[in-house]
């Protein structure tokens, strides 16, 4: 899939609207970012050194024509009409902890307490004055929205006239799981790609690599998580936790 993308990016076939369906835990976001290192990297006409910047901008989440949308609502931090901006060094810390959490993880990030999270109309108006903006480094500029399904009424009528004319190299990645709770309108303004559960092998190796469990462990992880990878690093936690507690246990 990421093969895909590339090649996409390479022959400039960049569509303005994406939709990235798929299970939880497999890697939306990361597949999202990649894309649009992709697109910087064949579309901008740079010095090697200057791509490099903007390539390590993207990785570090400061690129200046990179944004992101996500589901907030109020806080101890934001008493009022909440927006994705109020959060971003939340969102921020979130996606370098882990490219791998859901919304309950996000929702504790946030101290949303029981309530829930909501791409309001107020969003979208952020979003809309947000890429009319002049792009900085003079390429495309991004818009990835995350767990777009958490869209209101409003807000979706509102960003589909910006989705109808969208302003000239702008990208929008919707990234959602359930496509079913976003309006047709939208859907079928976006070019859809469908994001396959990772699979039990991929898993097992990412385990090895990141969590640094045996092969044994790591593969009865892989085949047991059903392609969520967030769930695999919960299942390696928690079996490294009783690991270490059957230790104390039996000294």
């Amino acid at each position: 899939l990421v093969k895909e993308l590339v090649e996409t990016a390479k022959r400039g076939a960049v569509a303005n609207t994406y939709v990235f369906v798929g299970p939880e835990g497999c890697g939306k976001i990361a597949l999202a970012l990649s894309f649009v290192k992709s697109i910087v990297q064949y579309q901008k006409k740079a010095e090697a050194k200057d791509l490099h910047v903007s390539l390590n901008k993207i990785e570090t989440l400061n690129h200046p024509d990179l944004h992101f949308s996500y589901p907030v609502t109020t806080s101890e931090k934001v008493k009022k009409d909440p927006i994705a901006k109020d959060y971003i060094s939340e969102w921020k810390e979130m996606i370098f902890n882990s490219y791998y959490f859901n919304l309950n993880d996000w929702y504790k990030k946030i101290g949303a307490g029981n309530k829930q999270g909501v791409i309001s109309t107020k969003e979208a108006e952020s979003i809309s004055k947000t890429m009319a903006l002049k792009s900085y480094e003079g390429g495309y500029k991004f818009m990835i929205i995350w767990m777009a399904e958490k869209m209101n009424e409003s807000a979706a009528n509102k960003l589909l006239k910006l989705l109808e004319e969208p302003p000239e190299k702008t990208v929008f990645i919707l990234l959602c799981e359930n496509e079913k709770a976003i309006i047709n309108t939208i859907k079928s303004r976006c070019q859809k790609i469908s994001v396959p559960p990772i699979q039990a092998q991929d898993i097992s190796s990412g385990l090895q690599l990141g969590n640094k469990l045996s092969v044994e462990l790591a593969n009865k992880i892989g085949k047991s998580s059903a392609g969520n990878y967030r769930l695999a690093i919960q299942m390696a936690e928690n079996e490294e936790f009783m690991a270490e507690s059957g230790e104390d246990f039996a000294s």
